[in-house]
């Protein structure tokens, strides 16, 4: 959609600190439980629920179980991609 990517993925773990200067960041959980680490305090959603996370509002998602997430972001976002392959967290395309 325009400059944006919309994806559903499984994550698990954390993944690391960052902001976006341009853009908003939208979870919405499919299924499990996603905690946004802000640094005035955590924001937990469950299933069927989002939340936004305002550009410059520097944020953590962490999921301590496997988690199925439609997240929507600016394409050109995309740097941060991959960081879930740490030790501590994954991320995977969901499949069919």
């Amino acid at each position: 959609m325009d400059d944006y990517v919309t994806e559903v993925i499984k994550i698990q773990g954390e993944f690391t600190w960052h902001s976006h200067a341009d853009t908003d960041e939208l979870f919405f959980v499919v299924e499990g439980e996603l905690t946004i680490q802000l640094r005035h305090g955590d924001v937990c959603v469950g299933a069927g629920q989002l939340v936004v996370v305002p550009r410059g509002v520097e944020g953590c998602p962490l999921a301590e179980g496997e988690v199925q997430v439609s997240a929507r972001r600016a394409q050109r976002s995309g740097q941060h991609r991959g960081r879930w392959g740490s030790p501590h967290g994954q991320v995977r395309r969901l499949t069919a």
